[in-house]
C-alpha cells in the first residue's frame, strides 16, 4: 500500500459518513408556512432514483459489456473480458455477502465490540432527532421551525470534528512515512481519545441543562457542539479502524458493522421520546451519559491491545 492511496481511500470511504445533512429535517418543520420545502425533499428522492439508472462506471462491468458488443459486431466468440470467465455461484454469494459478515460479527472481538460502540453512537444520533423537538418544543415552548434550528449546534460540532480529524491526518501521514508506508490500524483511533470524553460530557450537559426553562435554551443547544464533535470523532476513526484491521475482507467487515448499527438505529427512535418523557430529561441524559462513559475505555483498549487481538484472529492465522 502506498501512503497517498491509503489515506485518500479512507477519505473517500469516510466522506458520506460525515454528511452533516443527516441532522437536518429536509422537509422542514415550517413546511406549512413554506410549502416550497417539499420540492427539496422530492428532488433529493428523484436524484437518488436517477443514480440507479446512470450508466455503469465499474471498470470490469464496462469491459464485459464492451467485449460482448465486440463479439456481436465481429461474430468472434473468442473476444472475452477477464471477468467473463469468473463464475460465481449462489452459494458463493450467500457466503460472501450474508454468512461471512454475520460470522465475523460474532467471532471477531474487534468487529463485535467496535460495532457495538458505533451502534450506540449511531442510534443516539437518531434518538436526538426525537429528543431535540421534545426538549425545545415542550420545555422551552419553541415553534417547530425555531426548535429545528437547535440542530445547528450538532452541525457546528461535526464541522469542528472534520477539521480536527483532517488535521490529525498530517500526523497519520507522517507516521506512515516513517513506517515505510505500512499502516498500523490502531493509529486510526487517535481522534477517539478526545472524542469519547467530549461526547460523554455533551450528553450530561444536554440532560442537565435542558430539563427546565429556568436555564437558558442556549445551554442545551451548545451541548450539541460537544455531542456532534464526539459523534464524528468516534464514528469515523472506528470505521476506518475496521477497514484497516480487516483490509483483505473490508467489505464483509463493514457489512457486519452495518448490520448491527442499522438494527440499533432503527430501534432507538421507537423509545427515545418515551424515555425522555417518562424518566425526565435529566435522568435520561444521565443514563445515556453513563453508558457513554462506560464505553470510553473501548478505543483505549484497542489502541493498546489491538495488535494482540488481531494476532489471535481466526481470519488471519
Amino acid at each position: 500500500m502506498h501512503e497517498k492511496p491509503s489515506i485518500e481511500a479512507n477519505k473517500a470511504l469516510s466522506a458520506p459518513l460525515s454528511n452533516t445533512a443527516r441532522y437536518v429535517d429536509f422537509e422542514g418543520a415550517d413546511d406549512p408556512e413554506h410549502p416550497q420545502n417539499w420540492r427539496l425533499s422530492t428532488n433529493l428522492a428523484n436524484g437518488l432514483l436517477s443514480v440507479l439508472f446512470l450508466d455503469e462506471t465499474y471498470p470490469p462491468c464496462i469491459l464485459v459489456a464492451k467485449a460482448a458488443a465486440l463479439r456481436e459486431e465481429s461474430q468472434n466468440s473468442n473476444i472475452r473480458a477477464r471477468h467473463d470467465d469468473i463464475e460465481v455461484s449462489i452459494a458463493d454469494l450467500v457466503e460472501k455477502y450474508f454468512t461471512r459478515p454475520l460470522t465475523l460479527l460474532f467471532t471477531e472481538p474487534i468487529i463485535l465490540v467496535v460495532s457495538v460502540y458505533m451502534s450506540f453512537i449511531y442510534g443516539l444520533v437518531y434518538a436526538l432527532l426525537e429528543a431535540y423537538p421534545f426538549v425545545f418544543e415542550h420545555v422551552y415552548g419553541m415553534t417547530p421551525a425555531f426548535a429545528g434550528l437547535m440542530f445547528i449546534g450538532l452541525i457546528i460540532g461535526v464541522v469542528l470534528a472534520c477539521a480536527f480529524i483532517l488535521f490529525g491526518q498530517l500526523a497519520y501521514a507522517r507516521k506512515l512515512a516513517e513506517n515505510k508506508g505500512i499502516a498500523v490500524p490502531e493509529w486510526r483511533l487517535a481522534p477517539t481519545l478526545l472524542g469519547a470524553p467530549v461526547f460523554t460530557i455533551g450528553l450530561f450537559w444536554f440532560g442537565w441543562t435542558g430539563f427546565t426553562p429556568q436555564i437558558h435554551w442556549a445551554a442545551p443547544a451548545a451541548a450539541g457542539i460537544f455531542i456532534g464533535f464526539g459523534v464524528l470523532c468516534i464514528f469515523l476513526p472506528c470505521f476506518n479502524y475496521i477497514v484497516d484491521a480487516y483490509l483483505p475482507i473490508a467489505a464483509s467487515a463493514v457489512a457486519a458493522n452495518i448490520i448491527l448499527r442499522s438494527a440499533v438505529a432503527a430501534g432507538f427512535p421507537l423509545f427515545s421520546r418515551q424515555m425522555f418523557q417518562n424518566m425526565g430529561i435529566q435522568w435520561a441524559g444521565t443514563l445515556l451519559g453513563c453508558l457513554a462513559a462506560i464505553m470510553i475505555p473501548i478505543p483505549i483498549i484497542f489502541r493498546n491491545y489491538g495488535p494482540w487481538l488481531r494476532g489471535k484472529s481466526k481470519v488471519f492465522p
